[in-house]
């Protein structure tokens, strides 16, 4: 082996040990960026796509007001996932048994796990939710 392809693996090796490498190929965590469109789209799929948020109910007239990062958790490299708590306030109408149509106004803490598929695409999961003045 050459002394020039010696110091060019050399080199290779010590930028992929310190992370250096790593860092540009996508697998550290996502932006704040990535994380509000991710969570917004999630949002959108599950409460306004018209399935009431996996609830058996349609919606309609969603309109997705606010979304408020409150936290971020660890981000979990092995894995690639981070927990992402957020205030999400929306509004929409809702079908109820009888078949009439009501207004509904959200105003809630949701928790997002915020992560990698296998496929490399960014994808969130809401785990649980609680009434934004419970809180307080």
């Amino acid at each position: 082996m050459t002394k020039k392809c010696f110091m060019v693996l050399l080199i290779f090796f010590l930028l992929f040990g310190f992370g250096v490498l790593e860092a540009t190929s996508g697998s550290g965590p996502p932006s704040d960026q990535i994380i509000r469109n991710t969570i917004e789209k999630t949002i959108e799929e599950s409460w306004g796509n018209g399935s009431g948020g996996g609830i058996a109910r349609e919606t309609r007239n969603f309109n997705l007001e606010s979304l408020e990062i409150l936290a971020k958790g660890k981000w979990h490299k092995e894995k690639q996932w981070i927990l992402i708590k957020t205030r999400v306030k929306f509004t929409s109408e809702t079908r109820g048994f009888a078949g009439s149509w009501r207004p509904e106004n959200m105003d809630e803490t949701v928790e997002f796990k915020v992560f990698k598929d296998d496929y490399g695409h960014w994808r969130a999961v809401h785990s649980h939710y609680t009434k934004f003045n419970q809180l307080n």
